[in-house]
């Protein structure tokens, strides 16, 4: 029989060039301690950055978290599971969303169709501060 080595990473997913995974996180061990947080980790450009979601776990029972199936309700850590795929899905339709309206941004400095909300000073300013280039690096740097 195999040993096999403990899964630590819940999910993963991918939107444009951002990849991001509900993750136990053991980075930084504390003394005394066999528990690590549970956080989102997005990737973006090799870049990472990590949020902090929910409690923390020791590696077998994160283990055991993501090992469930459908066929494990009865077990005591399949609410957890649950719980788990309820907040990955909420960061990914936030990410979605955040994407497609910075890409909505991005459009409006392009096609120079700023919305009837901002004043002409307003879009003078924001457009002779930022030419089109500028901007459309900005955007894919935060949004991809």
């Amino acid at each position: 029989m195999e040993i096999q080595k403990p899964n630590t990473i819940y999910k993963t997913a991918r939107y444009g060039c951002c990849t991001f995974s509900l993750i136990l996180d053991k980075r930084h061990t504390k003394k005394g301690k066999e528990t690590y947080p549970v956080a989102m980790r997005y990737t973006v450009n090799r870049k990472s950055w990590y949020n902090y979601v929910e409690g923390e776990y020791t590696e077998e029972d994160f283990t055991k978290i993501c090992n469930l199936n459908s066929k494990s309700v009865r077990s005591e850590l399949y609410p957890k599971k649950v719980e788990f795929d309820n907040l990955f899905e909420n960061y990914r339709s936030t990410i979605e969303r955040l994407v497609e309206q910075m890409t909505r941004l991005y459009q409006v400095f392009i096609n120079k169709e700023y919305p009837d909300t901002w004043t002409k000073a307003y879009t003078q300013r924001a457009h002779n501060g930022a030419t089109v280039i500028n901007v459309g690096r900005r955007i894919t740097e935060i949004a991809c």
